[in-house]
């Protein structure tokens, strides 16, 4: 699934979502999603599409929710980066001397 598609889906499956509703979200859509097109993103929007209730205050899905259902790419280099993990044995032993 392309983000288009999942856009034609959203303004077909929810009232709400006129296209004067999505101006401002379309490129939104398209910067945080484009990179999950494919067999993820279509896997997210049968979760989305098939549990999303619209509120009033929020009338159709929105990228939070999809990226709800996304595998997480950013997380595993993130931790990565953040430096070697606490040793807590140590730490507790040095501090209980």
């Amino acid at each position: 699934m392309t983000v288009t598609e999942l856009l034609a889906s959203i303004m077909a499956a929810y009232p709400g979502a006129t296209s004067e509703a999505l101006k401002t979200f379309v490129p939104v859509f398209h910067a945080r999603l484009r990179k999950h097109e494919g067999e993820a993103l279509d896997a997210a929007a049968t979760e989305v599409l098939g549990t999303f209730r619209p509120k009033f205050g929020q009338p159709f899905p929105i990228c939070a929710d999809f990226e709800a259902h996304l595998p997480a790419a950013g997380l595993h280099s993130a931790l990565a980066s953040m430096g070697p993990a606490l040793d807590m044995a140590n730490h507790r032993r040095r501090k209980n001397a």
